[in-house]
């Protein structure tokens, strides 16, 4: 017997993805938020960790200031845009530290900028 799943878990939101050196977080990735907006409002107990990553350009102390302003900037609009109590996030930066990409180089290649950008993101995890 076997069981067929479909779909993807509650839990599972995706990442929102940003530019180079920039922490906007673009319409496109309103639709993540509002799906992390739904499961805290459905989850009245859970918390969201919003994670900040960046890719290998830049000084380890920027990406770190980095990461936290693109938490942070995600942050905004769960809160602003959604109506989340600040209480029920925890922002952090990982910077270059947690690369979905690794070992990518730092100088412009255009072979690599698709990696570049999957590195630039903030994931969510529930705090249970």
């Amino acid at each position: 017997r076997s069981i067929k799943v479909t779909g993807k878990a509650e839990d599972d939101f995706g990442n929102v993805y940003f530019g180079l050196n920039s922490n906007k977080v673009e319409r496109e990735f309103f639709k993540t938020i509002h799906d992390v907006a739904s499961y805290l409002e459905k989850n009245p107990s859970a918390k969201i960790e919003l994670g900040g990553h960046t890719d290998v350009r830049g000084s380890e102390q920027s990406n770190l200031r980095l990461g936290m302003r693109r938490a942070e900037s995600v942050a905004k609009v769960l809160k602003s845009q959604f109506g989340i109590p600040e209480s029920r996030i925890v922002v952090n930066s990982y910077g270059e530290e947690k690369a979905m990409v690794p070992n990518l180089p730092e100088s412009y290649n255009p072979q690599y900028e698709g990696g570049h950008y999957l590195n630039r993101r903030v994931e969510f995890k529930v705090i249970k």
